[in-house]
């Protein structure tokens, strides 16, 4: 698995690895491909199932450990299962997971990354990289008023 390396060896072992392979068999009866992301298609032999991790290092199901130099692609720039968030994690969730309407995180954050990141006029939330490169499309449109160079 590209960004993910065992201490010491390689990514892959079936000796070593035999509670991922049986996770691995029992997706396959019930999972398109037996995995839930195209990008995990690609592991060969077989994907790897993790259980937890501190800050860089992971553990899969079988108890080896790795060093995790993608960190979920991005979003865990802090590390798995950072300690100084915890605690703010486990307030928020006391006071509501999401609420799919306007709350006063929004308006918070986005000042907080304006004061940080000086040429952030103005913020856009997005759910994905998708969604958010549309809208830096639709942006740059706007800006050329439609014209292509």
């Amino acid at each position: 698995m590209a960004g993910i390396q065992r201490r010491g060896q390689g990514t892959t072992n079936p000796d070593q690895d035999e509670g991922s392979i049986e996770r691995y068999k029992r997706a396959q009866r019930c999972l398109a491909g037996g995995v839930s992301s195209g990008l995990r298609r690609s592991a060969r032999p077989y994907p790897l199932y993790f259980r937890g991790g501190t800050g860089s290092r992971i553990e899969d199901v079988d108890g080896n450990t790795y060093t995790d130099y993608t960190l979920a692609w991005g979003p865990l720039i802090l590390g798995h299962a950072p300690q100084g968030l915890q605690w703010v994690l486990e307030e928020q969730i006391g006071r509501g997971l999401t609420f799919g309407a306007q709350h006063d995180l929004e308006y918070e954050v986005a000042e907080a990354l304006q004061a940080v990141i000086p040429c952030a006029g103005k913020v856009c939330f997005a759910n994905s990289g998708t969604e958010i490169v549309q809208v830096a499309l639709r942006l740059a449109r706007a800006a050329t008023a439609g014209k292509s160079t």
